[in-house]
């Protein structure tokens, strides 16, 4: 009887030995150090929280601005969804920005208000009359920002001016970081 329960006791302790390489990751890799960020990502860099990629798109106000009206903004072929952000940009600087509810506008065309020079420091590097803007997308879904395309030409920035774009279309992405 006592080589028995000696017997069923290995037998429990074997069975219950864990893995040697330690805990299994959020990647299911046995001894691995992926784990989710603050993101829900599951990366092997759980330091590297995501980005806060609407933080490219901050802007200052300005006194001078051109309202561009937009007829639509896709990806993929699909209209953007209404937390994604549409962004202006002069060369690299943020220069306007809108998240894309299109329920809140004008017929369900919107407006991004691109904000111009006007002398004061906040505003250096934006729009000069005769600078056209580069129109960007914050997909939040994907955590990506894509550059667009416009069908036709976009027109050049001019202070209170109401330029008209019928289509943004996404054509890459970058992750945000």
């Amino acid at each position: 009887m006592r080589y028995f329960i000696v017997l069923i006791g290995l037998i429990f302790i074997f069975s219950c030995k864990k893995d040697p390489a330690g805990p299994v990751d959020c990647l299911g890799v046995s001894g691995g150090s992926a784990e989710l960020d603050n993101c829900g990502t599951c990366d092997a860099d759980p330091q590297n929280d995501c980005v806060d990629c609407t933080s490219h798109f901050d802007f200052n106000q300005s006194m001078n601005q051109a309202a561009y009206s937009i007829t639509s903004v896709i990806i993929n072929g699909n209209p953007i969804e209404p937390d994604d952000l549409v962004g202006a940009f002069n060369g690299n600087i943020c220069v306007g920005a809108k998240e894309w509810d299109t329920a809140d506008c004008n017929n369900e065309i919107c407006s991004i208000n691109v904000n111009g020079n006007d002398g004061s420091s906040e505003t250096t590097g934006y729009c000069s009359s005769g600078d056209i803007p580069i129109f960007k997308i914050y997909d939040v879904s994907e955590g990506s920002i894509y550059n667009t395309n416009a069908t036709g030409s976009i027109t050049p920035w001019q202070n209170n001016s109401f330029p008209i774009i019928d289509t943004l279309e996404a054509t890459t992405a970058a992750p945000c970081q």
